[in-house]
């Protein structure tokens, strides 16, 4: 875990135990235009919270240190985390996805529906717009001539 941009307000922390999702979100982000960092673990992602305060949480219900309703009490029982919003993406649906919302999170998505439309619109919906502080670089999305 290494946060390569200042300002962990402004940043989006993605917490998910398989590196390629956990890659790909951190990756979309920045396209979109947020900040983001990335945690493997629940105990990393804590690690994380105890030093910085992220605008939004997308966490993974699956983790083998905790799983994500673990954490996401965890974070809604401190004082200073209770406000950040938390999406939880997960590969988990039906009953799992209820025990989530009935805990409060502010969303759920389930990663095999592949809907990164309906993923960004809540990361916008909860995180609000991409930051327009100037310490934090834009990034511009690929156009199809930089793609190979």
């Amino acid at each position: 875990m290494s946060v390569a941009l200042c300002g962990a307000g402004n940043m989006i922390l993605v917490v998910d135990d398989h590196e390629p999702t956990r890659g790909v979100l951190v990756r979309i982000l920045k396209l979109e235009g947020y900040a983001a960092m990335a945690a493997e673990s629940g105990a990393e992602a804590l690690a994380f919270l105890k030093v910085y305060t992220p605008r939004l949480i997308v966490l993974d219900y699956s983790m083998p240190d905790m799983d994500g309703l673990t954490l996401f009490s965890l974070i809604r029982h401190d004082e200073k985390l209770k406000h950040i919003p938390v999406i939880m993406f997960s590969a988990n649906g039906g009953q799992v996805k209820e025990q989530a919302l009935k805990a409060g999170v502010d969303a759920y998505i389930v990663k095999a529906s592949l809907d990164w439309m309906n993923l960004s619109n809540e990361i916008a919906r909860l995180a609000g717009p991409p930051s327009s502080d100037p310490a934090l670089p834009r990034v511009n999305p690929l156009r199809s001539r930089d793609i190979g």
